[in-house]
């Protein structure tokens, strides 16, 4: 069984990975080992910035599967987290295996833009994202 350490752990290993926190996420009526992490990148223009995620293991939460137009919330944080990636193969081919050790995976990322605009800020009313809270424990 995938526990939010090893994922934690495994993070760890990846270039550039400062810090990874094991994690426990609830969204609907699914709950995910998960952990959060911060990784050091080079930008095009040579500059560095920082990519932050949370890394859930598992299958796509039912609310993004029904709509993409989802943000969702967690508590005590400003921004709205949407998915910003995902792998769903259960039996990984060997040369995706490396990059997904544990098979199903949902990679969550915050919307932070200079501007500090929602996500679905230029939207259509009827276009608008459904918030979706999100249940989050530390782990350890």
């Amino acid at each position: 069984m995938t526990t939010p350490s090893t994922i934690a752990d495994w993070l760890r290993t990846l270039p550039d990975v400062q810090e990874a926190s094991p994690l426990t996420i609830k969204i609907g009526r699914t709950v995910y080992p998960a952990a959060s992490y911060h990784q050091w990148r080079t930008a095009p223009d040579g500059g560095v910035y920082v990519h932050e995620a949370i890394y859930l293991v598992g299958p796509l939460p039912a609310a993004y599967k029904r709509s993409r137009r989802v943000a969702l919330t967690l508590p005590g944080e400003a921004a709205e987290w949407y998915v910003g990636g995902y792998f769903q193969e259960s039996n990984p081919q060997p040369q995706h295996a490396p990059y997904h050790p544990f098979g199903p995976n949902v990679l969550l990322m915050p919307w932070r833009v200079p501007s500090g605009e929602a996500i679905d800020a230029h939207e259509w009313p009827e276009k608008k994202y459904r918030r979706v809270p999100v249940g989050i424990e530390r782990v350890g």
